[in-house]
């Protein structure tokens, strides 16, 4: 019902709620006033038929008192008139049927009901479903009940007003909704014509969003009340369109503006881009031709400081120059040097600004390097009365994997700078693990310690930057680019670490750097060193040196004493302290190294002990002065670990002699001193690099032919078909390179069936790629200008010791064969 009337129009939902509400009314009215009726008409008939019996009774009073039967029925007979009777019948006092009256022969009486309401004195009535009415009423004479009288009737005429009533009922009902209808319809649009024009206007203020129309208010009832509030409404709106419409133009005016000014900023930013592209074109141009630059001058520069380091190593590695000769050549030796760490500093700074510069991944041994930078830089540190000490925590795991050169250029650039800053003292450089022992952190942790200058914290932020030193008057002091702690932030960045200082004026100064560089298992870190029998005594007056010392030793199982002075090792050594060996510093104050050998051999205390000397290089002791002291070996500090455990190792070994000690101690000098013999070709344009060349080859044992460019060396190697152990080919030469030449020997090798000769290049070029480039020509190795004695010796041993081990192999494999 509900939904039916919600999709109905209004009118036709006020004429359908007007007229249920008067049918609903006058249906309910008709209902009330047709079962009141009905109730009536019983009453009345029950009234009807209690006087019926008792006119009746009262003429059957003769019939009973003589029990006249005939009599009792023409008496009951007189009932024939009334229709609406059914049965009667006359009972005497002891309830003998008397007479009776049936119209319905198929009926019978109640007999059993009438003899039980035959002892009330009152009549009684009852009714039969809804259609029949009875009734037994006692019959008295003179105050006394002589029978009982029972009459039936239908309830007919009862009915039959009840349907005569509810006709006279429909037709008012129908006439009555006739009537609600058209009231219905005449009112209705007094109610509807309001409502219909507002939803007119909310439809035209939608369609059109016009809000300057107003609804017309009639009368004050809420139909009014809801015109005026829409009205209200409109006019709201209306007055807030207005201002959208102010808005709204005031908006696109100033999105015009926008546009247009975004229009200009996009053409000022198409041409800025396309200024900045010539410039990146230009920069990018520039940047080729200051690389270019770079390497030209590299190779200019290089040149000419070949000569000059060359001569000057040497016009030192001769004996025929006095003192004075001598101071000369090393002070133009340590300038020519500074003047090429310059020039490598701002060729590596170059390389990594332009992102060219390309880390190696290599195994290396970070204790060979520690020890090597820590040897290198010795001289200097112990011209100037500093010691420079290596010091490996425990667990460390030395072998990596990662570019061992550029750590080496970290190592010698802090170590470098903390002895040129350093006065007096020492520099102690740690490596160890930076988690600890137990832990998964396997990182280096690399600490360059000094006891030098310091820095202040104010300046500790930008001692990495670029061409930055502490201050202008640490520049002058000392020197350098101020490019050196850069390269080596940026390098420790490259590889992935950090790098930090902690320092404090006139309180020395800590460098450090952490990376995680794969380890790498050697069979020597799997070995296990142990002297557990041996007694060392540790004599030097540094006292860090004397920690470092001890715990190496504690860590073979060595038991090892210490003492601060000479004078301290005599007066322990005199209180029944039996070392086996005795670890003595030459430079240490009151008593030094050889006063305390020699004071020690001249008590005979610890007779049976060995002396070792711990010196700088410049400190060295032939054999006869050993001997006069006591001294069994002489160490060159720092002392590399491998070298003092050899030398312990030697002197705890029973069964051997002296000699073989000494040849083991002394190996390095002595391998370095043996000569070459090798034949070699020499292939360089410069004749002042190339007479520094074939001296240094001289001096190294070797028999070298001299070539002008590589067109001479093709000429001598191909077409004369001349035989060379090594050749050393320059890269940069006229008529024919060292690249083309090599190609061009290396194609005449492959064709004749010739095993290809060792050939390394000999280059003033040092940038990114020249190796690699070197490589892919043919050639075996790389020796950058300017190199030293030791250097060319290094390389050309190396390529001789290698181009054996081929021959070795291919005879073998033509023996098997």
């Amino acid at each position: 019902m509900k939904r039916y009337l919600r999709n109905l129009p209004l009118t036709r939902k006020v004429q359908v709620i007007i007229l249920s509400a008067a049918a609903v009314a006058l249906l309910s009215a008709s209902v009330f006033l047709l079962v009141g009726q009905g109730f009536q008409a019983r009453d009345a008939l029950r009234s009807q038929l209690s006087v019926l019996a008792d006119v009746v009774g009262k003429n059957s009073v003769g019939a009973l008192t003589f029990e006249d039967v005939e009599q009792a029925n023409r008496v009951l007979s007189s009932l024939d008139a009334q229709s609406s009777v059914e049965a009667a019948a006359v009972f005497s006092g002891s309830g003998e049927k008397l007479g009776s009256l049936s119209l319905d022969e198929s009926s019978e009486l109640p007999d059993r009901w009438i003899a039980e309401q035959r002892r009330n004195d009152q009549a009684v009535a009852r009714t039969i479903g809804i259609s029949t009415l009875e009734i037994v009423q006692p019959i008295q004479f003179e105050g006394e009940t002589i029978g009982t009288i029972f009459i039936r009737s239908n309830l007919r005429p009862v009915f039959t007003n009840i349907y005569r009533s509810m006709a006279l009922t429909a037709l008012a009902l129908l006439i009555g909704t006739v009537i609600s209808f058209a009231l219905a319809s005449a009112l209705t649009p007094a109610i509807v014509r309001p409502i219909k024009t507002l939803s007119e206007l909310a439809q035209s203020v939608s369609a059109d969003e016009d809000f300057s129309l107003r609804a017309e208010v009639e009368g004050g009832d809420e139909i009014a009340l809801l015109a005026i509030a829409i009205n209200d409404m409109l006019r709201k709106l209306e007055v807030r369109d207005r201002r959208l419409e102010a808005h709204r133009e005031s908006l696109q005016s100033e999105v015009d503006v926008q546009t247009r000014s975004l229009a200009e900023a996009n053409s000022r930013l198409e041409d800025l881009v396309e200024e900045l592209s010539d410039a990146k074109d230009i920069a990018e141009a520039a940047n080729e031709a200051k690389s270019e630059f770079l390497a030209r001058m590299s190779h200019e520069i290089r040149t000419p400081m070949n000569g000059v380091l060359g001569m000057t190593e040497l016009m030192l590695a001769s004996m025929n120059i006095d003192r004075r000769q001598r101071h000369y050549a090393e002070n133009i030796r340590h300038s020519a040097e500074s003047l090429l760490a310059i020039i490598n500093d701002i060729l590596d700074f170059s390389k990594i600004e332009a992102g060219k510069l390309e880390l190696d991944s290599a195994p290396f041994d970070l204790r060979d390097i520690v020890e090597e930078v820590a040897e290198l830089l010795a001289e200097q540190a112990s011209q100037k009365g500093l010691e420079v000490m290596c010091d490996f925590g425990p667990g460390l795991r030395p072998h990596r994997i990662g570019d061992g050169l550029r750590v080496r250029q970290i190592l010698l650039n802090l170590v470098g700078n903390a002895i040129k800053f350093t006065e007096s003292g020492h520099v102690v450089v740690r490596a160890m693990r930076a988690g600890s022992k137990d832990s998964d952190d396997d990182a280096l942790l690399v600490e360059v310690v000094d006891t030098g200058i310091g820095i202040d914290s104010a300046h500790q932020e930008r001692i990495f930057d670029s061409f930055s030193q502490e201050d202008g008057s640490v520049t002058r002091r000392f020197g350098g680019t101020g490019l050196g702690l850069s390269i080596t932030r940026q390098l420790v960045e490259l590889m992935g670490g950090e790098i930090g200082v902690i320092s404090a004026r006139e309180r020395g100064t800590t460098f450090w750097f952490r990376v995680s560089l794969e380890s790498q298992a050697s069979q020597e870190e799997q070995e296990t060193t142990s002297l557990p029998d041996a007694r060392v005594l540790i004599v030097d007056d540094n006292a860090t040196n004397r920690e470092i010392l001890v715990a190496q030793l504690e860590s073979w199982g060595i038991d090892a004493s210490e003492a601060a002075s000479g004078h301290e090792a005599i007066d322990a050594l005199e209180h029944d302290l039996n070392p086996d060996i005795i670890l003595l510093d030459r430079k240490m104050p009151g008593m030094d190294g050889l006063k305390a050998a020699a004071e020690i051999r001249k008590r005979g205390i610890a007779p049976t002990a060995k002396i070792v000397l711990l010196s700088s290089l410049s400190g060295q002791l032939d054999r006869s002065e050993r001997e006069e002291l006591g001294i069994e070996f002489t160490l060159t500090k720092p002392v590399r670990q491998r070298l003092l455990l050899s030398c312990l190792t030697g002197l705890m070994a029973a069964g051997e002699d002296e000699d073989s000690h000494s040849s083991h101690a002394t190996e390095p000098a002595t391998t370095d001193e043996t000569p070459l013999n090798a034949t070699v070709l020499l292939v360089e344009d410069n004749v002042v690099n190339q007479e520094v060349a074939k001296a240094m080859l001289k001096m190294l044992g070797c028999k070298t032919t001299s070539a002008l460019n590589g067109k001479e060396a093709v000429d001598l190697l191909i077409d004369q078909e001349k035989s060379f152990d090594i050749v050393l080919m320059d890269c940069q030469m006229p008529e024919m390179d060292g690249f083309t030449a090599t190609r061009a020997i290396r194609e005449y090798e492959q064709s004749a069936n010739k095993p290809a000769r060792p050939i390394v290049a000999l280059t003033a070029n040092a940038l990114t790629g020249d190796r690699e480039r070197c490589l892919d020509a043919g050639m075996n190795d790389y020796l950058s200008k300017p190199f030293t004695m030791p250097q060319l010796r290094e390389i050309v041993a190396s390529q001789l010791s290698r181009n054996d081990d081929i021959a070795a192999d291919d005879d073998a494999a033509n023996d098997a064969a």
